[in-house]
């Protein structure tokens, strides 16, 4: 909405995550999805429909690419 309005957000705390989902990965539970996923567990799986799947393939991918 206000990227249509050409109006620049700032954030004015410089250690907020600018994703507020993001902030709340820490590390002992980065560290317990990282441990089940080697020992063959998957936790935390989340199902969605083909199309959604399809681009959040393609946003991870482009992420990931970023120098």
């Amino acid at each position: 909405r206000f990227a249509s309005e050409d109006k620049e957000i700032v954030f004015l705390d410089k250690t907020v995550c600018f994703c507020s989902t993001m902030n709340r990965i820490d590390l002992p539970h980065l560290v317990w999805t990282l441990e089940s996923l080697a020992e063959g567990k998957l936790v935390n799986r989340i199902e969605v429909d083909p199309e959604t799947e399809k681009y959040a393939k393609l946003a991870l991918e482009r992420m990931l690419a970023l120098p």
